[in-house]
């Protein structure tokens, strides 16, 4: 039975989301041998260039080369971007001025809104174009041509799953995906389908050139789906102008947002994370886990999903105030490398084949011997009939005992009648023989196809030597024969000219005299000697004639054997199958071994050695494969030479004319043909061999089987405590050829919050886990701090948002405690009454109240940004301080609260000026302290409420 396959759609986002969309493409030819017709992709990209193509191997076929098609890429090219958004008035409410637009042709330059800018600029047609692709995989009659052409079944009680993937360290991945998942809803907004989205955060782009930018992107994409993803749709609408179509968002943009970083949940780096090569290992993985789940593992992923729905929503203040939509996952294998082994054993079956045929060749390998070969010529030319003791072709060809004389007739009157009738009788019995000759020549002309079977027997009962001795030899006698014959012929000729002159002489002297003699008696007596003279010469000239025939036939013996032997031409056969030698090489030992995926994540078991099945029993045992002609011949495929010719439609002595190429594909075949059981073994046949008589391996099977899991921790680093983590929820799905047959479900997994889900996914060689972990707030991701801390620095000119307002629309990632809203007001107060104040000179905040300072402190430093000041004030290193702070202004506050107040109100009025003049050098850091500043004074103004209340929070 086939795989069950989901219809699905899976969008690249810029350069990582194309990366990724082709090793999805990959996984799925690993486990189908192609495409599904109900898979399609797309890549949206701002970079024309896309990643090279990727070799895979599906087990059993050809090697092929998996690529982003055309009708598949859609380029977003903006030329013109003044133009553009001078065009289009939706994008001019959100473009963020003063951000100086640039082109985009060779990508986004990190620059988010430069990616949303190019959505936006090829609106109309994304949105056909997703449009055309949900009616391809909707098509009525895509169930039936899967199963027809694919073998494959259709999962039609499902929607349609949308995987959007990308990353939010760059420019074009994480300035469209929101606006991507938005419009997937709209197009999609029925609660059968469900989006997904796979995002790369930054940690993996460290260290590449120009990378700047990412950590402030990813903070500032975060915070924006974070708003988004916390947005409650039933009381507050998002409303956007796609293009010319309005957009209304009644949804968050995504049902699942897994997030991928360079380390797991451990915090353990994977290897070969960092870097450009760091990246291909995250795409490949997260390719992995979306093949999986387009497959069987999907219907079970999408249960648990289901299940675990309400968890995204659930109280936030579990979470301290946050939502908690973040999920992430692992991919691990447990891999028996049957593609390494296959390939392997019937690469050196191959070149066994080869090396047996060169010895042959060579002259190394003949099993008989060859002082026989006399006796085996004589033999042979015996039965043929072709021994020179009995002449047997000549008499064959026209038995002499058998030739008609020429009789007296009677009534010959004259010599005239005479010469008359001798010669007609003459020429009669001559084209008599002719006819016998040549009848007996038709029969005999099947002896070179007896010579012919001969040689070829030989060579292939022998040795390609031995036929060609053989038929050396047979061509040697068979010359002599013939020169034999010349010779004879020679002689006979001389015979047959003296004959015939003496014949002549006596009609002349005899007969034509006859006249002369009136005696009846006399004349009859000279004709008869006359007859007698020309019978001789009939004769004669018959020997010749059957000599010559013989020689004929003779001489198509010799050219027989001789075009059998410069057709068996064995030093060119020699050249051809030392180039075959050379491919069943390069085909091994270079490009057919290719690696399912990266690293530490795979567990190879049984690398080095081959597992085969006892004969007679259901026992597994394995040895070390050398591929010498004795394994061979211990899993029971001996290297038979005849076997192969014969399979393959092949002669030896056809060696020589076949094709190199044609050569190898046969030799190919027939190797892959005799070492195909070797497929029949299975991943679990190597795990579980012998485990119920052996309890040491069982213990190995227990060890694999955990470190598998072990090695699925879902790829983030999080700083979830203890009583946080316990309420993350765990979806484990193992992934096993067949799971209603795997004893692995009987195993126990206490290293499984749950008890794993076992799924088919017809692959008997690999044995998948996928852990899938929700819910967690972004906030609690590993280096968020550092994120936050580059995206607060950032100036105003260069906003890593889509749109500016979000900077202040949306709130902060980071929960805001009770105590950060009291800190803040501690803040705000001693800005405004001078306690922490701003060296114009150096540019720095400072305090130097000497109830704060310690002894010989002069001052201290506390940063040279207002939000670097707050961020420092709530530092646990600055408790004291603050609490000082704090102390000194409800002092007085106490003694002077007008004062204060005063004081406030000009601080109020002067950071709404700085705010509303704000220049492009501002932080967007600063931005948000003045803003949350104003926000608190107009509030605590508005109400009228007494300095005295000012420090005081409300629960």
């Amino acid at each position: 039975m086939g795989a069950n396959i989901r219809r699905t759609i899976i969008i690249g986002l810029g350069g990582t989301g194309s990366l990724t969309v082709l090793y999805v493409k990959k996984m799925l030819y690993q486990f189908y041998g192609d495409l599904p017709l109900a898979v399609k992709f797309l890549v949206l990209d701002t970079d024309r260039r896309l990643p090279d193509p990727l070799k895979v191997v599906p087990l059993g076929k050809e090697i092929t080369a998996v690529e982003i098609k055309e009708k598949e890429f859609f380029y977003l090219p903006v030329n013109d971007p003044e133009g553009v958004i001078r065009s289009s008035e939706s994008i001019k409410k959100w473009w963020p001025e003063p951000l100086p637009p640039q082109s985009a042709i060779n990508g986004a330059g990190q620059v988010r809104a430069i990616g949303r800018l190019a959505f936006y600029a090829h609106a109309r047609h994304i949105k056909e174009t997703l449009e055309s692709m949900v009616k391809s995989v909707t098509d009525i009659k895509l169930k039936e041509d899967m199963l027809k052409k694919q073998g494959l079944n259709l999962v039609t009680g499902a929607g349609i799953d949308v995987y959007v993937i990308g990353s939010l360290a760059g420019g074009t991945g994480s300035g469209t995906f929101i606006d991507m998942g938005f419009l997937l809803q709209k197009i999609l907004p029925a609660i059968d389908h469900k989006i997904y989205a796979v995002l790369f955060l930054p940690w993996v782009f460290k260290g590449l050139p120009i990378t700047h930018r990412i950590e402030m992107n990813a903070y500032a994409a975060l915070k924006e789906i974070d708003y988004y993803m916390s947005l409650d749709y039933s009381r507050q609408k998002v409303r956007f102008l796609f293009g010319d179509e309005i957009i209304d968002a009644n949804y968050p943009p995504y049902n699942v947002i897994n997030l991928i970083d360079g380390r797991n949940e451990a915090g353990v780096s994977i290897r070969g994370s960092e870097g450009s090569k760091g990246i291909e290992n995250l795409c490949e993985q997260a390719g992995l886990a979306i093949a999986l789940t387009i497959g069987n593992v999907g219907q079970r992923a999408e249960s648990a999903l289901d299940n675990l729905r309400d968890i995204f929503s659930q109280d936030k203040k579990k979470w301290g105030g946050k939502y908690p939509w973040c999920s992430s996952f692992g991919t691990s294998m447990i891999v028996y490398p049957i593609e390494k082994h296959y390939n392997r054993m019937y690469s050196l079956y191959a070149l066994n084949l080869i090396n047996e045929l060169l010895s042959i060749v060579k002259g190394e390998k003949v099993t008989a011997d060859e002082s026989e070969l006399e006796k085996d010529v004589d033999k042979f030319l015996t039965e043929a009939h072709l021994d020179e003791t009995n002449d047997n072709i000549i008499e064959a060809l026209f038995p002499i005992l058998e030739l008609e004389k020429i009789s007296l007739p009677e009534g010959i009157k004259s010599p005239y009648e005479l010469d008359d009738y001798v010669k007609s009788e003459e020429t009669r019995i001559k084209e008599s023989v002719e006819r016998e000759i040549e009848k007996n020549i038709s029969q005999k002309n099947q002896i070179t196809e007896e010579i012919s079977k001969a040689i070829s027997q030989r060579i292939s009962e022998y040795s390609p030597i031995y036929g060609l001795r053989f038929g050396k030899e047979i061509q040697s006698r068979i010359e002599a024969f013939k020169n034999k014959r010349l010779e004879e012929i020679k002689e006979l000729g001389v015979e047959v000219k003296r004959c015939k002159e003496e014949s002549d002489r006596f009609f002349e002297e005899n007969i034509q005299n006859m006249s002369k003699w009136n005696i009846f008696r006399r004349k009859k007596e000279f004709y008869q000697n006359y007859i007698n003279r020309v019978n001789q010469l009939i004769k004669l000239e018959t020997e010749i004639k059957r000599r010559k025939k013989a020689s004929e036939i003779y001489g198509k013996i010799v050219d027989t054997v001789r075009k059998c032997i410069e057709e068996l031409n064995l030093p060119k056969v020699e050249n051809i199958l030392l180039e075959v030698e050379k491919m069943i090489k390069e085909e091994y030992f270079g490009s057919t071994i290719v690696r399912s995926i990266y690293g530490e994540n795979t567990i190879i078991i049984s690398e080095k050695e081959i597992v085969i099945k006892s004969k007679g029993d259901k026992k597994w045992e394995s040895f070390i494969f050398t591929g010498s002609k004795e394994d061979f011949t211990q899993v029971g495929i001996p290297i038979k030479i005849n076997d192969f010719l014969n399979s393959s439609g092949l002669k030896f002595e056809d060696l020589s004319k076949v094709d190199v190429t044609d050569l190898f594909y046969k030799i190919i075949e027939y190797a892959q043909k005799k070492t195909a059981f070797v497929k029949d073994i299975t991943v679990e046949n190597v795990l579980l061999k012998d485990i119920e008589h052996d309890k040491e391996k069982e213990e190995q099977l227990k060890f694999w089987l955990k470190e598998a899991s072990d090695r699925a921790k879902p790829l983030w680093f999080h700083k979830a405590t203890a009583d946080i983590a316990a309420r993350m929820e765990e979806i484990f799905i193992i992934g096993v050829g067949d799971s209603s047959k795997t004893p692995l479900a009987r195993m126990e997994y206490p290293e499984a919050k749950y008890p794993p889900t076992f799924t088919s996914t017809q692959d008997p060689y690999k044995i998948f886990y996928l852990k899938f972990k929700a819910p967690l707030p972004a906030y609690l991701l590993k280096d968020m701090n550092d994120y936050r801390r580059s995206y607060l620095d950032v100036s105003l000119l260069y906003t890593p948002h889509i749109e500016k307002e979000i900077e202040l629309k949306a709130p902060d990632i980071f929960p805001e405690t009770r105590i950060d809203k009291f800190i803040f007001r501690i803040f705000t107060l001693a800005l405004s009454t001078g306690m922490i104040k701003k060296d114009p000179i150096e540019d720095i905040y400072y305090i130097d109240h000497e109830k704060c300072l310690k002894p010989r402190e002069e001052k201290i430093e506390l940063g040279n940004a207002i939000w670097n000041v707050f961020e420092e004030m709530k530092e646990e290193k600055r408790k004291e301080l603050w609490r000082q702070l704090q102390e000194l202004l409800e002092e007085e506050i106490k003694n002077s609260p007008d004062k204060v107040t005063e004081r406030l109100k000009e601080y109020h009025t002067k950071i709404k000026d700085i705010f509303n003049k704000r220049e492009e050098t501002m932080s967007i850091g600063d931005e948000i302290v003045f803003y949350e500043q104003i926000k608190l004074l107009d509030e605590f103004f508005k109400k009228d409420e007494k300095i005295e209340n000012f420090l005081r929070i409300e629960e």
